[in-house]
This record gives C-alpha cells, sequence and structure tokens, in this order.
C-alpha cells in the first residue's frame, strides 16, 4: 500500500487564483516518483497544509512507539538484572547458611 512522501500545490492562472482553485500533487512511495494529483481543488494550499501536518503527525507517533518499545526493552533488561542479582545473592546466603 503506497504511503504518502509530501505534498505541492499549484495554482495557475488569474481566475483560479482569485477563487483560490488549483491542483493538489500528492508524492507516493514505493514506488518512487509515484504520485496522485488532485486537480481543481478549492482552498489547495490548504490541502496540502493538511497533508503535510497528518505527514508531520504520522512520523511524531512512528517515533514515539519506537521510544516507547526501546524504554520498555530497557525495562526488561534491568528487572532481568536485578532478578539475577538476587538470584545470585541467595545462592550466596544458602552457601553460608
Amino acid at each position: 500500500m503506497p504511503k504518502i512522501q509530501g505534498a505541492n500545490y499549484e495554482v495557475k492562472g488569474f481566475w483560479p487564483s482569485m477563487l483560490e482553485f488549483g491542483n493538489v500533487e500528492v508524492h507516493l512511495y514505493p514506488p518512487a516518483g509515484a504520485k496522485m494529483i488532485l486537480k481543481e481543488v478549492e482552498e489547495p494550499k490548504k490541502i496540502q497544509q493538511q497533508i503535510l501536518n497528518i505527514i508531520s503527525l504520522r512520523h511524531q507517533s512512528a517515533e514515539s512507539d519506537r521510544t516507547e518499545k526501546r524504554e520498555h526493552k530497557e525495562l526488561k533488561t534491568q528487572k532481568k538484572a536485578s532478578r539475577q542479582e538476587g538470584e545470585k545473592l541467595t545462592k550466596e546466603d544458602d552457601f553460608w547458611a
């Protein structure tokens, strides 16, 4: 399934500029260079900004997920080390008992 990589907008001519109509080009991947064009949309700049905001939110969410997974893994490692240290102390106590 293609993902959105970016977006541009284009307004050509006097009346489209006055009426705020134009095209929005959405860049997709894979494959490289794929695009989707939304033709003659109202307020193309606003649509482009909304697309870019969604991309930014998606990246932030993905980064947050990666951070959360990394922190979870570190916590598991710390718990395991702590548990192993506790088992080591218990074995030493048994030795001296």
